[in-house]
Order: C-alpha cells, then sequence, then structure tokens
C-alpha cells in the first residue's frame, strides 16, 4: 500500500544534447539529498517470533533500483502520461530494499519537460511528511548543483537476539504500563476523564463501523487492477466556495466527493433515501516540532456523505455539521487510542482498523486533503511546474481522492480500482461538474470572510486582518 505523486519539471537542468533527460545526473542529485533523509537507505525486517517490523540500514542500497528511467508511449501526451502511471502505481513495492521508487520519463510530447512518478510506502510517508520529503529533495530557489553525496556507510544490522530482546522488553512494558494507568485512575482525576473521554470516542467509532455502509458500486468486489486519473482546477475558485459559502478546504472536498459519488450511484440506478455512505478523511495531527519527519502522523474521521441531497451548496452545509459533530465528539480521540492499544499489543488495532474497512465497509470511499508549498520548488534549475497526488484505495473500494495546492492551483488525483477505462472517465466528470456545482453556488453569494493563505504576501495578510 502505497502513497505516490506524478510530478512534471522543466527540463532545464538535466537535459543532454537532443532533448533527452540525464538520467544520470538526476540520480546525482537525489543522492546528494538523500543524506537529509536517512529513512529512505532503510528497508524493513521482521523481528524473529513476532515479525514486529523496524527500520534497519539497507547495506546494499543502490539507487539505480530506486531511481528508474523509464519513457511514455507515443505520442507522449497526458493519456499516454496517465497510462504509465496507473501501471507503475499498480506494482506493489518491493519489501526487500527500501519502501520508494522514482520512476523519471522520457519521451513527453513537450520537449521541454519531464516527468517523475515517485511512489512510497504508506508507512514511511503520510501526505504532509511526502510534501516534507519533497521540501527537502527540491529547493525553494534555482540553484546548479548540489554537493556531492559522502559514501554511504550503513549501520551494523542488529543481531537477530538483539531485536527479539527489544521487542520482550518493549512488550513487557505493557504490562506495567496498564498497572501504572490504573493506579492514576484512582488518584488522578484528569487521568480519570482522559480515560472515560478516550473509552467513550473508540465505542462511539467502532460501533459505527460495525453498522457499516450501504452495499453500493462504489464497495466492488476486491480487483487487483488500478487505474490513474488526474485534473486540476483554479485555487481562486475554492478559497470563493470557502469565503462564500463557508467551511474548511477538508469539507470543500468532501463536498465535491459526495457530489461525484451522488452522480455515480444515480447512474447506478440507486434510490438515494436512507442510502448510507461515508468518507474516510486523514487528518494531519503533525505538530510543528514533528514537521519534517517522515513516518505516517494522523488521524481519522468518518464522515457521512449527505448523497441523497440534490443541492451541492445544502451538501456542503450538511459536511460542515457532520465535521462539526464529529470535532464536538472528539472522534479523533478514537484514533489515539487506537495508538495507544497498537503501542501495547503490537498490530492488533490495525488489523481491526483493517477488518472494519473491508469486510463490514465502514466507509466507502478515501479523502485526501494534502497542503503543498507555499512557493514554487526546484531540482537545480528545473522548475517544478505540476504535481497531482495519490493515495491508496483499501480493498473493496472503488475510489481515492487526493487534492493538493500548487502555484495558485488545486490539483485532484484519483486513484480506482478496476479496469473500466470509461467509467473512470464519468467519474472524473462528476467530479469536476461538482466542483463547478460550488462555484456556481458561490458567485451567486456574497461573501462571508475574507480567506488568508500562508503564502499571501504579509501586507493583504495585515490588511484582510484589519491590522
Amino acid at each position: 500500500m502505497h502513497v505516490g505523486v506524478v510530478a512534471l519539471f522543466e527540463n532545464t537542468s538535466f537535459q543532454r544534447p537532443g532533448g533527452a533527460v540525464d538520467v544520470e545526473k538526476f540520480r546525482s542529485f537525489v543522492v546528494a539529498r538523500l543524506r537529509a533523509v536517512p529513512r529512505y537507505r532503510q528497508k524493513v525486517v521482521g523481528i524473529p517470533l513476532t515479525g514486529s517490523p523496524v527500520w534497519i540500514d539497507h547495506a546494499g542500497f543502490s539507487v539505480e533500483e530506486h531511481v528508474i528511467e523509464t519513457a511514455v508511449a507515443a505520442p507522449g501526451d497526458e493519456a499516454a502520461l496517465k497510462a504509465l502511471a496507473s501501471g507503475i502505481f499498480s506494482v506493489p513495492l518491493d519489501r526487500a530494499l527500501p519502501l520508494w521508487q522514482m520512476y523519471v520519463v522520457q519521451g513527453l510530447a513537450d520537449p521541454d519537460r519531464f516527468a517523475v512518478i515517485f511512489k512510497a510506502a504508506h508507512a514511511m510517508v503520510d501526505g504532509v511528511a511526502g510534501m516534507d520529503f519533497l521540501s527537502v529533495l527540491l529547493s525553494a530557489e534555482p540553484i546548479a548543483e548540489v554537493e556531492p553525496a559522502a559514501a554511504f556507510e550503513p549501520a551494523t544490522a542488529p543481531h537477530a537476539a538483539r531485536l527479539l530482546l527489544a521487542e520482550a522488553a518493549h512488550l513487557g512494558k505493557a504490562p506495567v504500563e496498564i498497572v501504572g494507568g490504573a493506579v492514576r485512575l484512582l488518584y488522578d482525576g484528569a487521568a480519570r476523564r482522559s480515560f472515560v473521554a478516550h473509552s467513550v470516542a473508540l465505542a462511539r467509532f467502532v460501533l459505527r463501523g460495525i453498522r457499516g455502509t450501504s452495499k453500493t458500486p462504489l464497495t466492488p468486489a476486491p480487483v487487483a487492477a488500478r487505474l490513474h486519473d488526474w485534473f486540476s482546477t483554479d485555487r481562486s475558485d475554492e478559497r470563493s466556495i470557502r469565503s462564500r459559502l463557508g467551511g474548511t478546504r477538508d469539507d470543500v472536498s468532501l463536498a465535491v466527493t459526495t457530489g461525484a459519488a451522488r452522480a455515480l450511484l444515480l447512474r447506478a440506478g440507486m434510490k438515494m433515501r436512507r442510502l448510507r455512505v461515508r468518507a474516510m478523511v486523514p487528518l494531519n495531527v503533525r505538530t510543528r516540532q514533528e514537521r519534517g519527519n517522515l513516518g505516517n502522523r494522523v488521524s481519522t474521521y468518518i464522515v457521512d456523505l449527505p448523497v441523497s441531497e440534490p443541492d451541492a451548496r445544502k451538501r456542503l452545509e450538511l459536511l460542515c455539521r457532520n465535521i462539526a459533530y464529529l470535532k464536538q465528539t472528539k472522534q479523533e480521540l478514537a484514533v489515539e487510542a487506537l495508538a495507544k492499544i497498537d503501542r501495547w499489543t503490537g498490530t492488533l488495532a490495525q488489523r481491526m482498523s483493517m477488518w472494519l474497512a473491508t469486510t463490514v465497509r465502514a466507509y466507502n470511499v478515501c479523502v485526501t486533503n494534502i497542503p503543498g508549498p507555499p512557493v514554487p520548488l526546484y531540482a537545480l534549475e528545473s522548475k517544478l511546474v505540476e504535481i497531482y497526488p495519490f493515495a491508496p484505495v483499501f480493498a473493496g473500494q472503488q475510489i481515492n481522492v487526493a487534492a493538493l495546492t500548487y502555484l495558485g492551483r488545486l490539483n485532484w488525483g484519483v486513484h480506482y480500482a478496476g479496469t473500466d477505462e470509461a467509467e473512470l472517465r464519468r467519474i472524473m466528470a462528476d467530479l469536476q461538474g461538482a466542483f463547478d456545482e460550488l462555484v456556481a453556488a458561490a458567485s451567486a453569494t456574497l461573501p462571508r470572510i475574507r480567506i488568508v493563505e500562508l503564502d499571501e504576501a504579509p501586507d493583504a495578510a495585515a490588511g484582510a486582518l484589519g491590522l
């Protein structure tokens, strides 16, 4: 299960005579940057007996196994690039190696551009960490060259017995922590209140999951084949929706997905009344101090989607209320509780979450929002001009919708489980149509608030705040 992006660059720094991409130069560039992210030279091994995963340096690391040259089929247009990306994203990563790959794509119809298709295991990065990695790999200003990388000296792999002892010590702490927690509950009022809040949130989370969702075309039989597609919308339109109709970027993305899901279900002849459709929405829980760290640091909301509502504006309002209720009832505490259970039991909570997702259909679709960089990024002097995100589809689900902001655009990536290209094209048109519906509703409404983004000029932000 991996996340990824398709990125398009100006071919300024890596162009060979004749127009082809100098892949060796690009590899050298990547290796020079990897010293800031040691996880990308590590692989996962299982601890003896328990099988729990642990990261160790990969002594046989070779950049050629991770930065791979490929070519798009003629005529090298966007459709051909999408077909190539679908094939690459459909292949699992080799677990014997560090869990990431970059494919440098030759042969685009525009000779002044090249593409990079990047994928990494979800265990390594969430959406925010993925952008942090790209921010390390790339720079905010064009640079002519980077300092060559020093030779990689992997740490000695720990002996199996040492790993097993460390795991035994870790698991041995669980009873001590449980007893210590029980004692705190007796004497510490704050601890009791926290325990009750987490327990109630977890109970609500599990009960809603067990109740499940309606069986619809959004939850087909599991298939191995995958397709990927993308489109882009103007970020100013998204800001207009938020300022005139209300809501956050997560709310807008959910409203767009709800509109597309409604269109799909109507096409399939489903009766909308009492249909139960939900989305899983990963939320970034990184602190400012954790920004730049790799690893998966997200919480989760399970949001009811009002697919029976025909009006786009009302769908957004209903979603805002649904999410406000989830925040009021502190659903994120359920994920914190599951994380604590995992710390004591290995992967029990993860297995339970996957069971809820795949067996009882706790949700039908995933919707992910990723904050992109507020400034242009460069690979040496090659500007990153477009970037489209992709997140995994779980077994028994049809689509995952991801959105990422960059250079005044809101870029959408759709991961589709199946081989029906015509249906995927219809879903893409439904998403674009649902976004356009919200834009039209916003244009007929007076602004409520001024949306200020981090990448706006400081004086504009100060003026909006009345300073």
